[in-house]
């Protein structure tokens, strides 16, 4: 009677953690997904949870579930995401946490790329996305050599691209001269910015050379 008990007793967990709908996940909760789709990326973890382990065990147990499959699936389709982490609530929630690059500067070699804060090349961008997404303020470097770059490449340091921020905000309080923000280098390591001024005339900048010695200048 005691076994016949246990038995029972090991059972009725077992069906509990495996079968019951008591950890079926039904709630999927995306955080700070600013920019991006949270109804698309909640769809994408529900494909990673639709169908059933040897046929009679669901996918979408709360046990069960499979949080790298579910990231990489995301991380394959949002390229603009930079961290995501996925948490399981007890007894049927996931909370996925996103982290978004941000996007610093426009590289155009043969194409044009977005590149975040920290000089990585993460997605090509159009002039249609651009306008679309409300970015004409952001600087466009191109570059003079017509590089084909890849993704995931770094291709700027992070103080290049400060350079060039803060020299457009230097030039604009302490000269009073706006730049365009189309600006153009020989070749990216060459540290040689040329910017045009909206009154026509062009700066040549020495990254090598402090900004305010060149300001000064």
């Amino acid at each position: 009677i005691i076994w016949l008990g246990i038995i029972f007793f090991l059972g009725i967990i077992f069906y509990g953690l495996f079968f019951s709908a008591f950890l079926r996940v039904s709630v999927i909760e995306v955080l700070e997904a600013n920019d991006l789709d949270a109804r698309e990326i909640e769809s994408l973890a529900r494909l990673q949870l639709e169908g059933k382990y040897l046929n009679f065990i669901r996918k979408n147990n709360l046990i069960l579930v499979k949080t790298e499959a579910i990231k990489t699936a995301i991380l394959g389709e949002f390229r603009k995401i930079e961290e995501l982490n996925i948490k399981k609530k007890f007894p049927n929630k996931l909370i996925i946490s996103i982290k978004e690059r941000e996007l610093a500067i426009i590289v155009c070699g043969e194409m044009c790329y977005a590149v975040d804060t920290t000089g990585k090349i993460y997605d090509e961008m159009s002039l249609e996305e651009e306008e679309n997404h409300n970015l004409q303020e952001l600087p466009v470097l191109q570059d003079g050599a017509n590089k084909n770059f890849q993704l995931q490449e770094t291709i700027l340091a992070p103080a290049y691209i400060q350079y060039i921020n803060d020299a457009r905000e230097k030039l604009s309080s302490d000269l009073e001269i706006e730049i365009e923000r189309e600006l153009f280098t020989p070749q990216l390591i060459s540290g040689d910015i040329r910017a045009k001024t909206k009154e026509g005339w062009s700066i040549y900048l020495d990254k090598s050379i402090s900004l305010e010695k060149s300001v000064k200048k």
